[in-house]
C-alpha cells in the first residue's frame, strides 16, 4: 500500500511529489495524459514572478509568498529560472498612471528585496515601443521559465514512480485507506493508499465525481487564457496594459516574441478546450497600440490556450483571488484532499500546506 497518490502529473502535483517524498513517504503519480505538465502548466506565460498586478487587490500575502518562492527557485534551479529585465511603458491615457505604479512598485521591491528604475528618456529610441505620448518607463527584475521543463524537474527530483496514461475512474475512501480504479491504456487497474492528493487542476472536481462515498466540491470558474507567438522578435520584455485594463506580457521566446494572456470564461469540459474566438485578434490589437512592428494574423506561428481555476465568486475574472484552497471533506471523504487554484511559481508553498493538512496515520 502506497502512503500517497497523486492525481495529476502537472506543477501542482510535481510539489506535492517532491515534499512527500522528502519528508520519507511513498509516493504514486497518477497522469492521465503520456506525459506531464499536458495541461495548464505548460500553458502559463513561462514566468515566475510575485505578480505585480495582485497588489490592486491587495492580496500582499500572495505576492509576498510568490516573490520568496521565485527567489528559491532563482538561487536552486538557476538552470530553468532566472531573473530579467521587465519593462513597464506608461503613456497619457493609460488607466495606470506613473505614480500609481511606482507605488505598486515600490511594495513589489520591498517584498523582493530588489530595486527598480526609470529608464532615462534619452535610451527610449531602444525601446521597441512607440514613444509618442509616452511619459514614463518602468525596469524591473521578475523571473522567467519553461513551465514544463520546470514540472518534470521537480517530478524527477521526487523520484515518484508516474503511471502515465492513467484515467481515475472511482476513488473509494474506506476511512482507514482509499483505493483507487483506474484505466491505464486499455487496462482496469487498482491501487490502495492511505491518503489521495487530487491535483487535477481544471480536471479537479471530475475526478471527485465518482467517489464512494459521494464527496463534497467546492464551486469552481474556469477562465480561459490565450497565448500567440510571433515571427516578430522583441528582445526585451514588457509588461503592457491592454485597452481593457487587464496585463499582457510581451516577451522573446524561442525565435520570435510570445503574448499573453488573455481571460475568458469557460463552461466547457477541459479535454476539450480550443482556442477561444477573438483571443488572436485581442492581442494583436494590443501589441500593434504599443509596438512599432505592427503585426497581423500572418505573423501567428503558433498559439496555445490553457484553463486556470479560480473561485466562482467575484466580479470578473481579472480581479479573482488567485489565493489557493485546499478541500477535505472530513465526514465523507477524510483521505481525499483536493488542490483548488494555485499559481506556478508558489506550487511549491502549496505543497507545504497541503503537507500541514494531512495526516497519515
Amino acid at each position: 500500500m502506497q502512503d500517497v497518490v497523486i492525481i495529476g502529473a502537472g506543477i501542482a502535483g510535481a510539489g506535492v511529489a517532491e515534499i512527500f517524498s522528502n519528508k520519507g513517504y511513498s509516493c504514486v503519480l497518477l497522469e492521465q495524459f503520456n506525459q506531464s505538465a499536458q495541461g495548464t502548466s505548460s500553458k502559463s506565460s513561462k514566468l515566475i514572478h510575485g505578480g505585480l498586478r495582485y497588489l490592486e487587490n491587495f492580496e500582499f500575502s500572495l505576492v509576498k509568498e510568490c516573490l520568496d518562492e521565485r527567489e528559491y527557485l532563482c538561487k536552486n534551479v538557476p538552470e530553468l529560472v532566472k531573473l530579467e529585465s521587465f519593462y513597464i511603458p506608461i503613456y497619457k491615457n493609460s488607466k495606470r498612471k506613473a505614480w500609481v505604479v511606482r507605488i505598486g512598485l515600490i511594495l513589489y521591491s520591498l517584498f523582493s528585496k530588489k530595486g527598480f528604475s526609470s529608464v532615462d528618456k534619452k535610451d527610449w529610441d531602444s525601446l521597441d515601443i512607440d514613444t509618442k505620448n509616452l511619459v514614463k518607463v518602468y525596469k524591473y527584475k521578475d523571473g522567467v521559465t519553461d513551465d514544463k521543463a520546470l514540472t518534470q524537474y521537480f517530478i524527477n527530483k521526487s523520484g515518484c514512480e508516474v503511471k502515465y496514461n492513467s484515467k481515475v475512474l472511482r476513488i473509494k475512501d474506506l476511512k482507514d485507506c482509499c483505493v483507487i480504479t483506474y484505466k491505464q491504456e486499455d487496462e482496469i487497474k487498482q491501487i490502495k493508499t492511505k491518503m489521495v492528493i487530487n491535483t487535477g487542476g481544471p480536471w479537479v472536481n471530475e475526478v471527485l465525481e465518482n467517489t464512494i462515498p459521494k464527496t463534497s466540491t467546492k464551486d469552481i470558474s474556469l477562465v480561459l487564457g490565450t497565448h500567440i507567438l510571433i515571427d516578430v522578435v522583441i528582445d526585451k520584455i514588457y509588461y503592457i496594459e491592454a485597452n481593457d485594463g487587464r496585463a499582457i506580457f510581451v516577451r522573446p521566446y524561442k525565435k520570435g516574441s510570445l503574448i499573453g494572456t488573455t481571460e475568458v470564461p469557460y463552461k466547457g469540459n477541459p479535454s476539450d478546450i480550443t482556442l477561444p474566438e477573438g483571443d488572436t485578434e485581442y492581442l494583436i490589437d494590443n501589441f500593434n497600440s504599443y509596438f512599432n512592428n505592427k503585426i497581423g494574423k500572418e505573423n501567428v506561428i503558433d498559439s496555445f490556450t490553457g484553463a486556470r481555476v479560480l473561485p466562482s465568486k467575484g466580479k470578473n475574472e481579472f480581479k479573482k483571488s488567485r489565493e489557493v484552497i485546499i478541500h477535505n471533506d472530513k465526514k465523507n471523504t477524510p483521505n481525499i484532499y483536493s488542490i483548488y487554484g494555485g499559481k506556478l511559481t508558489s506550487f511549491r508553498a502549496t505543497a507545504k500546506k497541503v503537507f500541514k493538512k494531512v495526516n497519515i496515520r
